[in-house]
């Protein structure tokens, strides 16, 4: 699996770890779901380019484990995520980070 577009479909629940183990998985949109909790720490070692998790209701920071995160498109608006971009992240070519 390369792409997944699970937006607006009511999805509820935490993000799962287990999603980490997609390894070919490139761009994921989440979109306008129900999903809470925080990011997962597993998720940092995904090759993911597109990340959108935009209009659910995930909150606490970014894991520190996610300097490493590969994604150049990433929106995480319309959630209660806080603090500060990981500082490696200013070296990286981001395309759009909402």
């Amino acid at each position: 699996v390369r792409a997944i577009d699970l937006s607006k479909n009511q999805l509820t629940g935490s993000l799962p770890d287990t999603w980490a183990t997609f390894q070919e998985l490139i761009i994921l949109f989440l979109e306008d779901n129900r999903l809470h909790g925080t990011l997962p720490d597993s998720w940092a070692s995904q090759r993911i380019s597109t990340l959108n998790l935009a209009g659910n209701q995930i909150s606490g920071s970014l894991p520190d484990t996610w300097e490493s995160f590969s994604a150049y498109n990433l929106n995480l608006e319309r959630n209660q995520i806080s603090g500060t971009l990981p500082v490696t992240w200013e070296q990286r070519q981001i395309s759009w980070l909402y």
